[in-house]
């Protein structure tokens, strides 16, 4: 009985190591592309593209990236209108780039089928979609999502 009781204490009162954020290997590739790549899945991209060159991870660092956001960020709960499906499509892009320097996100607006937000990104094999409100990574169009455009 003492033994769970020590245990509860110090959970209670000592503190978890903070989670060392990943290291990462970025590969980049120039603005030319990704307006390319995009053209070929008939996804506008929305005014110009603002970045000369975009980076991007591989599938399993996406992971590790969106992970340790999720430990340093208290993610938003849903509220609608004020904090729904653009907003947390903006976030996302905001944090990657602003604490990992990765900008190969886009905010994307679409269709599934009612008008929806989301993002889309680039792994090692092309594009994928993402989720931001379950952080749940799927291939293009495994559920439905019909990207009309992008911000990137």
């Amino acid at each position: 009985m003492w033994n769970e009781i020590i245990a509860i204490l110090k959970k209670l009162f000592i503190p978890t190591p903070p989670k060392l954020k990943p290291v990462l290997h970025p590969i980049v590739i120039t603005s030319a592309q990704v307006a390319s790549e995009l053209a070929v899945l008939d996804t506008p991209i929305v005014g110009v593209q603002l970045d000369e060159r975009y980076a991007y991870l591989t599938a399993s660092e996406w992971q590790e990236a969106i992970q340790y956001l999720l430990f340093i960020f208290p993610w938003p709960k849903y509220v609608p209108n004020f904090m729904d499906c653009d907003k947390f499509a903006m976030l996302m892009k905001a944090l990657m780039s602003a604490v990992f320097n990765i900008n190969c996100i886009s905010i994307t607006i679409g269709l599934i089928p009612g008008g929806h937000a989301w993002n889309m990104l680039r792994d090692e094999q092309g594009w994928l979609e993402l989720e931001p409100q379950n952080q749940e990574i799927f291939a293009l169009g495994d559920r439905g999502y019909d990207p009309k455009m992008v911000i990137i």
